[in-house]
């Protein structure tokens, strides 16, 4: 076979390869387009990072390889995920706002890990007025009461050792009119003022059928309904790990509903979940942060590895 048959076959094989590519990806971005209504596809749109990292890739190789028919489609898809990702500038950025302020905090420690002295030196260190722990164990709740009485002496705690939803609110402060309630599942949530904040603890189910894809999606609408169902609004702050990213349009929908909005430092894309060790292609933004209109984010951050899969999120809020 002469040099020139190879060179052809090469190309051909090339041309091949990222006709190939481009049309998975291509196909994922149209099947994204049903977030809204199949779990599968809502899935797909919780990775649109991940999807625009690999079509800028693609866009370059398309590029080098003057493959120019490839781009246009390719270029579209990009553009319909960017669109998604305007919630950065739609977050609750850092402000200068003055008065009353408070610091946050949503720890996901999971239930199985048994590493409780990473997870209370987290919790010591993040050092915030009101923390929500996710996830928790029985044995976990006796020590967070024996070890952290002093610096939260107000504890609201509903552990659980049979599956991954207990959770508890730990204050400095006095908790008044503490409300555990459930919504469209047996899975409790918290709310309580401090500070005259109202503050909320969630943890709807993860969206791995469609099954737990309506109930997470039905647990979001109950609680904007909840959380808009009382008189005063005012200097409300919910947090928790959604099992959604920002990018969602169900998280998009339960902004708009409870008219709130996600607390974050400029436009951080910061895991707090990972699928595999501390890797960024294979984490998602899950654990957030919502505050009212009427609340400032001043500062931002994503906690320190505890053993479990998630980290925690720990916001300063003031009131403007």
């Amino acid at each position: 076979m002469s040099r020139s048959s190879i060179d052809v076959r090469r190309r051909l094989t090339l041309r091949g390869l990222l006709a190939t590519t481009s049309l998975v990806f291509i196909v994922v971005t149209v099947f994204s387009m049903g977030a809204t209504w199949f779990w599968i596809a809502d899935l797909i749109a919780n990775l649109r990072i991940q999807i625009l990292i690999a079509g800028a890739c693609l866009l370059l190789i398309n590029a080098l390889a003057r493959e120019k028919w490839l781009l246009f489609p390719l270029c579209l898809g990009m553009a319909f995920h960017c669109s998604f990702c305007g919630e950065f500038f739609r977050s609750a950025q850092i402000g200068s706002a003055k008065g009353t302020a408070v610091r946050v905090a949503s720890i996901n420690v999971l239930t199985s890990n048994s590493k409780h002295r990473l997870i209370i030196e987290e919790i010591r260190r993040l050092d915030a007025d009101v923390v929500a722990v996710l996830e928790l164990s029985s044995t976990l709740a006796e020590r967070l009461r024996m070890e952290l009485v002093e610096k939260y002496p107000h504890q609201i705690i509903h552990p659980l050792d049979r599956s991954n939803f207990g959770i508890g609110l730990l204050s400095r402060s006095e908790l008044t009119g503490p409300d555990v309630f459930e919504l469209n599942e047996t899975i409790v949530s918290i709310s309580a003022y401090t500070k005259g904040f109202r503050v909320i603890a969630t943890h709807p189910l993860p969206p791995m059928n469609q099954a737990l894809f309506k109930s997470r999606n039905a647990h979001l609408r109950l609680l904007s309904e909840r959380i808009n169902a009382t008189d005063d609004q005012t200097k409300t702050i919910v947090m928790g790990d959604f099992n959604v990213t920002p990018w969602s349009p169900h998280f998009h929908r339960f902004k708009c509903r409870s008219s709130l909005r996600r607390a974050t430092k400029g436009n951080t894309i910061t895991p707090t979940w990972y699928g595999i060790d501390d890797q960024f292609l294979f984490g998602l933004p899950l654990d957030h942060v919502l505050i009212s209109s009427d609340l400032d984010c001043t500062g931002y951050e994503v906690g320190n590895d505890i053993g479990s899969d998630h980290r925690a999120v720990m916001v300063d809020v003031m009131v403007r």
